[in-house]
């Protein structure tokens, strides 16, 4: 009896720790632009921008995720009497599920496009906090990349979010381009500890269903 109770619940532990998802980096959102919209091109999430006259212009392969075309990248310019600047680009994903939450971009601008840009990023969607950033490469394509680690309140949760006010465009052509926006994390899975503990009750189970049927022959 002992012998195969013990063998139950060792079947039910294999059975759980078989079927746990491999711990692995996983794409939660991404942006390659090649359609000319701001829609997730994969996964969930949503882009939107207060800036007016976008432009959909060529692209790069900076960045790009698996195996996206240097197609087309969004552009902003400064628009006419430069009323872009102080316009912002905004993204809003969900990263419930995930920890290690990285995201990352191509950028450039032209020699008068916006150089004078602040980041910012939100864990419940509505209050930002941040940094500038202005370190943006002129007239071919850098990147930028933001990592949050474990124990990040922008891990697993519903609300996240990043903003980029832009600034310091100096003529109303100057133009700043995004293109392949990834946003990443690792699937958040049990501990071991929660493993064995389901293990167990499941064979704790399964050996009270036999005892119950041996108790009706």
């Amino acid at each position: 009896m002992y012998t195969r109770q013990l063998s139950l619940a060792s079947l039910a532990l294999l059975f759980c720790l078989y079927s746990a998802p491999a711990v692995k980096a996983d794409e939660i959102a991404v942006w390659n632009f090649n359609d000319s919209n701001l829609i997730v091109d994969r996964g969930q999430g949503t882009l939107t921008t207060t800036a007016t006259n976008i432009m959909f212009l060529s692209g790069t392969d900076f960045n790009a995720s698996m195996g996206d075309p240097a197609g087309l990248a969004l552009a902003i310019p400064g628009g006419a009497n430069l009323q872009n600047n102080g316009s912002i680009l905004e993204l809003h994903v969900s990263t419930l599920g995930f920890t290690n939450v990285t995201i990352s971009w191509a950028w450039q601008r032209s020699d008068t496009g916006f150089n004078d840009d602040v980041i910012r990023e939100s864990f419940d969607g509505t209050t930002f906090q941040g940094f500038s950033f202005s370190a943006i490469q002129t007239n071919f394509w850098g990147g930028n990349h933001i990592s949050y680690g474990a124990g990040s309140p922008f891990e697993n949760n519903p609300f996240f979010a990043l903003r980029i006010t832009l600034s310091g465009a100096t003529s109303e052509a100057g133009t700043i381009r995004f293109d392949n926006i990834v946003v990443t994390g690792t699937q958040i899975v049990p501990e071991p500890a929660t493993m064995l503990m389901l293990g167990a009750g499941l064979g704790g189970v399964a050996a009270e269903v036999r005892r119950r049927r041996r108790a009706r022959r």
